[in-house]
This record gives C-alpha cells, sequence and structure tokens, in this order.
C-alpha cells in the first residue's frame, strides 16, 4: 500500500520534467507489483513463484479470478506519452485504493488514511484530475 502512494505522488515529478518513458514504466510497475499484488493478496497469496520473480503476467491466469482479469483487461492501453501514463496512473488508483481499503478492512490490517488523503490530494492538485475513489 505504502509504495503505491509513494508512486502515486512520485509520478506528479516525472510528469513535471516532461519524462514520458519512465510515466508510463511507472504504470506498468504498478500494475505489475502494486494492482496484480492486491489481487493476490484478496486470494490469500502473499505471492506466486512466478510473481516473486517479478515477472506476475505470463501466470496470472491461474492465480486470478475471472473478475480481476477483467479488471486487468480493463485498462487503458499505455503508451509512451504523458497523457497515456496519467491515465494509466488515474486508473490504477481508482482500482487499486478502494480494494486495497477493503482488504485492509477484512483483514484488520491497519489503513495509511492519512497518507493516502494526502498522496491522493497532491496527485490530485499536481494534475488537475479528481480521482473517482
Amino acid at each position: 500500500m505504502s509504495f503505491f502512494l509513494y508512486m502515486l505522488g512520485n509520478v506528479v515529478a516525472v510528469i513535471g520534467r516532461d519524462e514520458p518513458v519512465p510515466a508510463s514504466n511507472g504504470v506498468i510497475m504498478m500494475r505489475d507489483i502494486g494492482l496484480v499484488g492486491l489481487f493476490l493478496a484478496e486470494q490469500g497469496l502473499a505471492t506466486t513463484r512466478e510473481h516473486a520473480m517479478g515477472n506476475p503476467f505470463p501466470f496470472t491466469r491461474r492465480y486470478l479470478t475471472a473478475e480481476q482479469h477483467a479488471v486487468l483487461e480493463s485498462l487503458p492501453p499505455l503508451t509512451a506519452s504523458l497523457d497515456a501514463a496519467i491515465t494509466g496512473y488515474v486508473a490504477l488508483a481508482e482500482a487499486f485504493l478502494p480494494r486495497a481499503k477493503r482488504l485492509a478492512e477484512q483483514t484488520g490490517a491497519d489503513w495509511p488514511g492519512d497518507y493516502e488523503r494526502a498522496s491522493v490530494a497532491y496527485f490530485e492538485r499536481s494534475i488537475g484530475i479528481a480521482l473517482k475513489i
């Protein structure tokens, strides 16, 4: 969770520097590590052998539900452009944050509410887009 929020705030600097490739790489990393990691946690898995190796996508079909795959498949296409990166970060945040909060509640894990509010507000203010979370 903290890594996801860190990356949400960090992308603002990358976008401000007009660096579309690192911004796009961040979307991929947040999808593969953040969102897929959350999906695995929803299944009661800390990781899989494949995910621990840093290459989750070739083998996710056997671990994720049909609904989780639908979320992944619904994410916007990614190109090396700032607009695509922003759209990707928005889609990931809107998919990730409500689910992560729900999982924290279900498992009794601490939720970093102050960190979430600060990171989301900084992203929204800097990018000029309100997240639907």
